[in-house]
């Protein structure tokens, strides 16, 4: 039992993922945050490391840096560590939680205020908060964790251009060419510091802590020509967490679980995913989106019809057109005949009287009304998440020939959801995505 205690202390003091359950028996091996004791590690050997991390929230990256510090300071007790939050209240809970273990290992204080711990060797933990202030000592190691506190501040030009300014004016001259910095937060916005960093080339590596794997490359890199490494998977709380939140809230699961935000105006859906062969028992899934007028200006008619199977949706139909409205009575009243399932359309403003005339042309209860209270951007993000992870599949051209499939992938491939052209086929595509209830409409079976 000793040797095997002596080893696992000696595996302790080398590699700080160790350290955790070394030093607290609650603690386990982080494996899910492998990338980011690896840098510690590197750190606390003497090497100049300048990394960011994206990780998902409550994923134990703050805890983490706190071993890390303690463990860096018990080997290197004259060299000097800043700690960086977003508020100084937060920076100086994490400075009594490392006064806790500086105590249990030894780092006796010269100094102990909130703000400084400075130990009897010279060295020590210096916090403060974003708009503070870095003097007085010099710093080998700066660690600025979670600068935004949450998507009020990520979503507000002015405090993003604040922390911005406080970084190159506070935060970076205090970097000498000896001392390593660690960038550590939840990605909430684009263009946060981490999207500064990137866009702006400052010399460090970037490297984001996806939840999900399948879902590392759906939005694409955050700016080209950087040299961003996508972690592995280190999954911490299983697919089934995560997925769900993906469900309902795609947006922020992108943005705050794979480090990838999306903002307004870029391109929504990345590549398309084919298939060659259509699903034997599915559910039929139709939306809609109307126009008035046959103009070569007005918008078009859509109707999108989707198999759903197992967690796929297959589009297999897309009629499109410029015509009165009394032609959309008469396909209509064809679709439904040959589908005989709920047929979703929207019920807002003009469209209403629409949605009345065909549902006295349908059976009773076969219309869903939508009423949308989201803008395009937002309602999108559901539709395009499933896309993005490869769950909506088009036709395989040279299997299924059909005249409508390249321009819809130019529609919804140029879709942002600010001011697009044309994005009808967007627009009857969630309505179909959306109508997915399992007690309407009838399972069908393709013989």
């Amino acid at each position: 039992m000793t040797d095997i205690y002596t080893s696992f202390k000696k595996l302790a003091f080398d590699d700080v993922s160790y350290f955790l359950p070394y030093a607290n028996k609650e603690l386990e091996i982080p494996a899910h945050l492998k990338p980011i004791p690896d840098v510690i590690n590197s750190i606390i050997k003497g090497n100049i490391e300048r990394v960011s991390f994206s990780v998902p929230p409550q994923h134990g990256k703050s805890l983490m840096l706190l071993y890390g510090i303690c463990l860096y300071l018990m080997k290197n007790p004259t060299k000097y560590v800043a700690y960086i939050g977003y508020a100084q209240q937060f920076a100086q809970s994490q400075t009594r939680k490392s006064i806790v273990l500086f105590n249990k290992f030894g780092i006796v204080s010269a100094v102990n205020t909130q703000r400084e711990y400075i130990n009897i060797a010279g060295g020590g933990l210096l916090t403060s908060s974003i708009g503070g202030v870095l003097t007085g000592y010099p710093i080998d190691w700066l660690i600025i964790d979670d600068p935004i506190s949450g998507p009020a501040q990520a979503h507000s030009k002015v405090y993003r251009e604040a922390l911005w300014d406080w970084f190159n004016e506070v935060a970076n001259p205090r970097i000498r060419p000896t001392t390593s910095l660690t960038v550590v937060h939840t990605r909430w916005h684009l263009d946060d510091l981490i999207g500064r960093l990137i866009k702006t080339n400052y010399k460090m590596q970037h490297i984001r802590i996806p939840a999900l794997l399948n879902g590392l490359d759906v939005v694409g890199k955050p700016v080209e020509h950087t040299q961003e490494l996508d972690a592995p998977l280190w999954n911490k709380f299983g697919y089934d967490f995560y997925n769900d939140i993906r469900r309902s809230n795609p947006y922020t699961f992108y943005a705050l679980y794979q480090g990838l935000p999306i903002s307004k105006g870029n391109t929504v859906f990345k590549d398309v995913c084919y298939y060659s062969k259509l699903p034997e028992n599915y559910r039929v899934q139709i939306g809609t989106d109307f126009a008035y007028t046959e103009s070569s200006k007005a918008d078009y008619s859509v109707i999108v019809i989707m198999y759903y199977s197992d967690g796929k949706y297959y589009v297999v139909d897309v009629i499109r057109y410029q015509k009165e409205i009394d032609y959309t009575y008469k396909i209509i009243t064809d679709v439904y005949a040959k589908y005989k399932t709920r047929i979703a359309i929207e019920s807002n403003g003009t469209q209403k009287s629409v949605a009345d005339t065909i549902e006295k042309m349908v059976d009773r209860g076969k219309i869903k009304r939508c009423n949308p209270t989201l803008d395009k951007f937002a309602r999108s993000q559901a539709f395009s998440s499933s896309w993005n992870l490869g769950d909506v599949l088009l036709p395989d051209p040279s299997i299924y020939p059909n005249n409508w499939l390249n321009e819809y992938i130019e529609e919804v491939s140029n879709f942002t959801g600010v001011k697009d052209l044309h994005d009808d086929q967007v627009d009857a595509s969630v309505n179909a995505f959306e109508n997915s209830e399992q007690s309407v409409g009838a399972w069908k079976i393709d013989k």
